[in-house]
Parts: structure tokens; sequence; C-alpha cells
């Protein structure tokens, strides 16, 4: 495995970015939660929509939170003495940013047209019309009005 040289402005970087990281995907996760438990209440076919956010889960903990854990732990096991250091005079980087964004995007778009078909996929009772037919009398066929053809 190839060793990257890391300055401690780069290690401060990496450590706001995980912040983000992991607030942002909590938030998602609760959102996905309530999401799915909104469908499950209405008895909606939440299966596909479970499915899928699984997946997204797993995808987003790959691509936008594992970089930046492991990145600062392995410096930390380096350079214990950096942990001390504020992080907040350090921005998060432009590249961080953007890849979070269109993952988060992407990911919730998908799982917004998956919980709208979802909930539009819920079965309603069928409406019926009820009709009084009286049984006090009987008709023949020949009291029922004639059908004109047009």
């Amino acid at each position: 495995m190839e060793e990257k040289k890391i300055n401690l402005e780069g290690y401060l970087q990496a450590r706001n970015e995980r912040k983000v990281a992991i607030i942002s995907s909590i938030i998602f996760f609760i959102i996905y939660a309530i999401a799915a438990f909104v469908l499950a209440f209405k008895m909606a076919r939440y299966f596909t929509f479970l499915s899928v956010g699984n997946i997204t889960i797993v995808a987003i903990t790959v691509l936008v939170l594992l970089p930046p854990i492991t990145l600062v732990h392995q410096v930390e096991k380096q350079c214990p003495e950096w942990k001390q250091e504020s992080s907040k005079k350090v921005s998060l980087s432009q590249n961080f940013i953007t890849k979070t964004l269109l993952i988060f995007l992407g990911f919730g778009l998908v799982l917004a047209f998956l919980f709208t078909q979802a909930l539009s996929a819920v079965h309603e009772p069928a409406k019926t019309s009820i009709y009084h037919i009286p049984n006090d009398t009987t008709t023949t066929i020949s009291e029922l009005p004639s059908l004109k053809k047009e």
C-alpha cells in the first residue's frame, strides 16, 4: 500500500471533511428512515424503495464516509500530536464539496422518485355507486322502457 505524505493543513481539512460527511450521512439516513416508515404506514409497495435505499446507504458510506475517516485515522497513527490542533481555520476542499453534493443529490433524487412511485401505488378502496332497487313490486319485461336505436 502506498504511503501518502500529508501536511498539517491537509490533515485538518480531512478532519473537517470527516465531520461534514458524518453529519450529512446521518441527516440523509434519518430522512430515508422517515420516508420508509411513511411508506410502511400507508401500506405502500415499499420493497423497491428499501432495497435501493439500503444500496444507497452502503454507497454513501463507501464514497463519502470512508475516505476522510481512513485518512484521519492513518495520520493520527503517524502523528498523534496533531489531534490537539484546531481545525476551525481550515476550510473544506472544493473537490470534496462537489463530490459530496453530487452523490447526495443523485441518490436523493433516485429515492425521491421511488418514494413518489410507491406512494402513487397505494391501494385505495374502489368507489362504488349504490343503487336503491325497490323489491316490493316486480316488473315484467313488457313494463320496462323500450330502447331506441339511433
